[in-house]
């Protein structure tokens, strides 16, 4: 699994002003909470977060966030958008601790829809009800991505369950 490093700076000024004046300047206000540590008001650059929000790995994957040379291991929790303009508007990361269970959303990536049997039944079109899954497993198992095949659809995600060693909590949207 790849490391993504993203350089933070920690921020005194607290509120909806100083948030402000910061996204002006271009940072982002961010939090990062959880484990045995205080809560930590940090700053990001908006440039950078917005190319890297851009990948699928960065809503799955364990960032390492750096601060002045201490480094964070933490988790996406929340994402705050601007309604209509290009701007992230606030977030919020979840320190990780190496030897915990954790849950977290990991995208699926459907593939070989070409040679699906059902994709080749005339007047079929396949649709993808569900786009993401929940898992539980220790952060270095946690997977970027589950790839399912669906020229195969009886052994769906099985094998590559097994390999990543992760339990996944199916949903239903009903």
């Amino acid at each position: 699994m790849a490391t993504h490093v993203i350089n933070v700076e920690r921020r005194e000024d607290e509120g909806k002003g100083a948030s402000r004046r910061l996204r002006r300047g271009g940072k982002i206000p961010a939090i990062v909470y959880g484990g045995d540590l205080n809560p930590v008001n940090i700053q990001l650059d908006h440039e950078q977060i917005w190319l890297a929000q851009q990948n699928e790995w960065f809503y799955s994957s364990i960032l390492d966030l750096s601060l002045n040379g201490d480094v964070q291991r933490v988790l996406l929790r929340d994402m705050q958008r601007h309604p209509y303009k290009q701007l992230v508007m606030h977030l919020d990361f979840l320190r990780v601790n190496e030897n915990e269970v954790l849950r977290a959303a990991v995208q699926l990536h459907f593939v070989n829809a070409e040679k699906s049997p059902a994709g080749k039944s005339a007047g079929v079109v396949i649709t993808h009800e569900l786009n993401e899954v929940t898992v539980s497993c220790l952060p270095k198992d946690l997977p970027e991505a589950i790839e399912v095949d669906l020229s195969d659809p009886w052994s769906a995600t099985s094998s590559t369950c097994r390999r990543s060693s992760c339990r996944l909590a199916w949903r239903s949207r009903s």
